[in-house]
């Protein structure tokens, strides 16, 4: 269940900034919307850990969708669905999403807006209005 596929490498590309993996990543067929298997896109990905480069690449060059919300609930509600422990999702959440927001809050329905705001991240905030 917690092996990397193609989408979660894309997935880190986006965590880390990686332009060059995630281009890699569009040109082998991974779709720039596509989700951890928790619930989130490499856009959101990259607005939590403000990455800003890696967020204008994802809008302009790969076209992803900034109106897009995450899909993850909790660390023990997703946990229930994945048939594995809380704390395992828990810590999946914070080494592939970030370490510094809380994996047991729910964010169903955040947008990676709500994510540049939680971050006070100004040049994301204004790159994700400008684009939709």
């Amino acid at each position: 269940m917690f092996n990397l596929d193609n989408n979660e490498e894309f997935l880190l590309a986006a965590k880390n900034s990686n332009i060059a993996s995630l281009k890699r990543g569009l040109s082998n067929g991974v779709d720039v919307n596509c989700r951890h298997q928790l619930g989130w896109t490499a856009l959101h990905v990259s607005v939590i850990n403000g990455n800003e480069k890696a967020v204008e690449w994802l809008i302009k060059v790969g076209g992803a969708n900034v109106n897009t919300q995450d899909e993850y609930s909790s660390a023990r509600r997703m946990a229930r669905v994945l048939k594995a422990s809380h704390h395992q999702i828990a810590q999946l959440r914070e080494h592939h999403f970030c370490s510094f927001i809380n994996a047991y809050a729910t964010y169903t329905g955040f947008t990676p807006l709500h994510y540049a705001v939680i971050t006070d991240n100004e040049d994301i905030i204004q790159l994700l209005l400008d684009n939709g």
